[in-house]
């Protein structure tokens, strides 16, 4: 990572930001941009971007990925392609992006390999092609999502911050798994924990016993 790609980072994240996607995680002291991270079968994103979405009764996670070049050359390397197509082990949509227009043979050979082309413009990002949408591993796309501090719900399936604002570790617990007998930490949303707290307070309880007595008064 140069210090003239570094530069193009914020401008693609501002631009997938708009788009809808979350480019910022929670640490346990402080927020860090989902900005050159890494850590899964040697693949470091220059730019990602997380976007989640309910599907019926379950939740879908899309994940973006961005090779950024800063280099203003003639000719698009078919190796610089191929290393965008790489994250595709992880994100769902890989793009590529320089500063300079796209040739023709760049858009046609980009296709070829399923990536989207963006052209930054000073502080500005247009899209040139789409990324065709990949299959990721989902093992490598949770793996990823948790070092970046992002985790799915065990009951409602949401996905949420690992640590709260003041950083804390979202609730959860201990549970032990059936075949292994191994224990294992399972975490909680928010709104699930507050669901079950509620049904399994004393006032639940009461108020269950009431409404059980007058259906029993009716008979």
């Amino acid at each position: 990572m140069s210090a003239k790609e570094k530069h193009y980072y914020p401008i693609v994240q501002k631009y997938l930001e708009k788009r809808g996607y979350t480019c910022q995680s929670r640490g346990k002291k402080k927020k860090f941009p989902l900005i050159d991270v890494g850590g899964i079968e040697r693949i470091r994103i220059d730019v990602a971007g997380v976007k989640t979405s309910k599907q019926h009764h379950d939740y879908d996670v899309e994940i973006v990925a961005v090779e950024v070049k800063p280099y203003q050359v003639a000719s698009v390397s078919r190796n610089w392609l191929l290393q965008a197509q790489k994250n595709s082990l992880i994100a769902n949509k890989c793009y590529f992006a320089m500063p300079k227009s796209f040739e023709e043979n760049a858009v046609r050979m980009a296709a070829d390999f399923g990536i989207g082309l963006l052209e930054i413009r000073k502080k500005k990002v247009r899209m040139i092609s789409e990324s065709r949408t990949f299959c990721p591993n989902k093992t490598a796309q949770r793996t990823f999502l948790y070092k970046q501090g992002i985790i799915q719900c065990n009951i409602c399936g949401c996905y949420f911050f690992k640590w709260d604002e003041n950083g804390k570790r979202e609730g959860g617990s201990y549970r032990q798994e059936a075949i292994s007998n191994n224990w294992k930490w399972i975490y909680f949303c928010e709104n699930c924990r507050k669901m079950f707290r509620n049904w399994y307070t004393t006032k639940n309880f009461e108020w269950l016993e009431r409404e059980i007595k007058k259906l029993k008064n009716k008979n």
